[in-house]
């Protein structure tokens, strides 16, 4: 057996990188409240303004500010029907696939629908779940510690952090431990978090087969893939739409609708909506929607008339071999090349995670302290940064996670800050 580049994590190990976005996010609130005009630049997360290019005042006014009869904002009725048939149709012209509403579930964006599969694909019932999950990582592990520490779920994290210039697997070989601890299901985040590197599609073809054979479920968490660079994406083809595949996704990074929790899963019908003695049929109570709606009745609808109204844009442009959101998408890619240009002229730079998609850029840095004590030392400077380690490099690799959907002056003010620390 071939040893990966990874790092392999067990539960504890999850534990601990999840709370490490709570030991963050508690340092910067605490920081933020005793020193509340100190933090000039925050380069931590990236909530997109809404561009123009996307949204005039008719599209702003779906999110609420007008209504109709022919409302799609609610409940399994017509409207929810129209909304999972356009996203299946703008799927199928994306990837040659053969969707069709059944396929489809609405869910309250990608890190909840993830849990309700989870739970779905290990039967969680009555408090015990079957099987264990393996984690190709990076990826956000906060969003797995609900299943471990209240579902009772084991899973087991291989992330692909060892190395500068490979954070995905190169070859199916590099996965033999992942198979031979014969999961239920293998989670992949393409692309991955924070680094923005795809999944190999061709490698990933070869997974699915492979658990395919031996019964194990590939859940996709699509969320990163937004913006991707030119020649990247997910690249998937009609070999994506097998039984044993689940992907989830939202439209809250490229559509700037981070606000509005809305998502979907794609799946087959027996996954998102059960099955009564062998009969599959849409109901709120079996399925991953029944789960989902034990919990908070309905996904949130706010975005749903605004959502159709996209997707309808989006399939427009397809269909006219136009890249959507080709302006926006631009602007963000200057400001990328902007941090990328910058870190490359600071000293103690040892390394650059160049993304394929969405809106970070990791950087290591030559320290001797961890990631989070950079962090907390960079907040006294002004500066909101995230460590790495909470989606699965080491603490001591002090890698950190820069955003640059921001306004530019703050983007330079926070470079500017990064810059005089490293300098010192």
């Amino acid at each position: 057996m071939i040893e990966g580049p990874y790092h392999k994590r067990n539960n504890e190990d999850v534990i601990r990188m999840a709370r490490t976005f709570d030991e963050y996010h508690t340092c910067f609130r605490n920081f933020v409240s005793k020193n509340p005009e100190r933090i000039r630049a925050s380069l931590d997360r990236g909530t997109l303004a809404y561009p123009l290019e996307m949204y005039r005042d008719r599209e702003l006014d779906m999110l609420g500010s007008k209504r109709s009869s022919r409302s799609f904002s609610y409940g399994p009725e017509e409207g929810d029907i129209k909304v999972r048939e356009k996203i299946a149709e703008v799927e199928n012209i994306k990837h040659r696939t053969n969707y069709s509403a059944d396929n489809v579930a609405i869910i309250p964006g990608a890190w909840g629908g993830l849990e309700f599969a989870l739970q779905e694909v290990l039967n969680f019932r009555r408090g015990k779940s079957e099987g264990r999950v393996a984690v190709i990582g990076p990826t956000l592990y906060q969003m797995f510690y609900t299943p471990i520490e209240h579902f009772g779920m084991d899973i087991e994290a291989y992330d692909f952090t060892k190395l500068d210039d490979a954070h995905r697997p190169e070859s199916i070989d590099e996965l033999a431990e992942v198979f031979d601890s014969n999961p239920r299901a293998i989670v992949v985040t393409n692309s991955n978090n924070p680094d923005g590197t795809y999944f190999n599609s061709n490698i990933l073809k070869e997974v699915i087969e492979k658990a395919g054979e031996k019964g194990i479920y590939v859940l996709l968490d699509e969320i990163q893939n937004c913006f991707p660079s030119d020649g990247n994406g997910l690249n998937y083809g009609p070999w994506i739409q097998v039984p044993n595949v689940i992907r989830l996704d939202s439209p809250s990074k490229r559509y700037a609708l981070s606000d509005c929790r809305v998502g979907w899963m794609i799946g087959k019908p027996e996954i998102l909506f059960g099955h009564t003695n062998g009969e599959v049929h849409v109901n709120r109570i079996e399925g991953a929607v029944g789960r989902m709606s034990g919990i908070m009745g309905n996904a949130p609808r706010v975005a749903n008339n605004l959502l159709i109204h996209l997707l309808k844009n989006e399939l427009n442009c397809l269909s006219n071999g136009k890249q959507p959101f080709a302006e926006y998408s631009e602007q963000l890619r200057a400001k990328r090349d902007f941090v990328i240009s910058q870190l490359e002229t600071m000293p103690r730079v040892e390394a650059i995670h160049v993304p394929e998609s969405c809106v970070n850029v990791t950087t290591r840095i030559d320290s001797h302290k961890t990631d989070l004590e950079l962090s907390q030392d960079l907040m006294q400077g002004g500066l909101l940064l995230m460590p790495a380690s909470g989606y699965g490099y080491n603490p001591e690799d002090s890698t950190l996670r820069i955003t640059f959907a921001e306004r530019e002056q703050r983007l330079r003010e926070g470079m500017d800050i990064l810059k005089k620390y490293l300098s010192e």
